[in-house]
């Protein structure tokens, strides 16, 4: 038995994903198959030994095939020598990672030497972290703005997962039949949601920003928008806004999230969600245009 999980592991390692991955998949669910206690010695085996490249390979496999029950083993190479691997782990718990890695990335967002595996380890934390990170990505934001080859800053993903994870937030409490308000304490503050405006509705061109309750407020208050697979279940009726305020002793962090579910589920896409950074220059307009939409 072993000898056939060890074959299975060297033809998965090495099947191509593109542009044909047919073998690849076909690989993927027979490993699938097994329990991880069957084959995790087969990678650990071979990342004992491995090459910077082959270990890439092993660890980007192995979070492919365990997923969240990969996380452990990840975690592992977090700390080793090569910014390369670093850089993939982080990747690749970005993706995979759960709250028990919180500690290993917010080491690697503040003390890495690389740039490229501080930007990825912050971006990480906005998907995987909790509200309690919420400070030390402002820290962040504030005082780290070397940028990669890419271009990118540790500092701009540190706004964008602040956003992340408020708007992460955001989203479980509209579900159902949500109050008007609502809120919650964690162990850095407290954050807040309220609903502004409800049943606003569409511009027949399926831009946002023509309605007239938005066209007058600055382009510049607004982040970047996402799609995304939210299964929305919700006694709101679209579009709607919801305001978000995060408190974390002297730190103010607001965003606010207008929701506008899909009319046709694209690429099993249901829901557009905009965003508002610039929140103090907007509410204003907000709380008092077209009061008949809001909440």
């Amino acid at each position: 038995m072993n000898a056939k999980i060890d074959d299975l592991v060297d033809d998965y390692l090495y099947a191509p994903r593109f542009p044909d991955d047919r073998d690849f998949r076909v690989l993927l669910g027979k490993l699938s198959r097994l329990s991880i206690d069957q084959v995790q010695p087969e990678f650990e085996k071979r990342m004992a030994i491995a090459s910077e490249e082959d270990l890439g390979r092993l660890i980007e496999r192995f979070a492919i095939l365990f997923q969240t029950d990969s996380v452990s083993l990840l975690a592992h190479w977090l700390d080793h020598d090569s910014s390369t691997i670093r850089w993939l782990v982080c990747q690749c718990l970005h993706d995979v990672g759960n709250a028990s890695v919180v500690d290993g990335l917010r080491r690697r967002m503040f003390e890495d030497p690389d740039c490229q595996v501080r930007v990825e380890a912050t971006g990480a934390l906005g998907k995987v972290g909790t509200l309690n990170v919420l400070p030390d990505l402002e820290r962040v934001f504030l005082n780290d703005q070397e940028t990669d080859p890419l271009g990118y800053s540790p500092s701009w993903i540190a706004h964008s997962a602040i956003t992340d994870l408020l708007r992460s937030w955001t989203s479980r409490q509209i579900q159902g039949n949500p109050a008007p308000s609502f809120e919650e304490g964690f162990t850095a503050g407290s954050i807040k949601g309220e609903i502004l405006g409800r049943g606003i509705p569409r511009d027949p061109h399926g831009q946002l920003l023509n309605l007239a309750r938005y066209r007058d407020l600055p382009r510049s208050a607004f982040g970047h928008g996402m799609a995304t697979k939210l299964n929305l279940n919700t006694s709101l009726p679209s579009i709607f806004e919801v305001w978000t305020t995060a408190l974390c002793g002297d730190s103010r962090f607001e965003r606010i999230f207008i929701y506008e579910p899909l009319l046709k589920n694209i690429a099993e896409l249901d829901c557009a969600i905009h965003t508002i950074i610039d929140v103090p220059s907007c509410i204003d307009h907000l709380r008092t245009h077209s009061p008949q939409f809001n909440g």
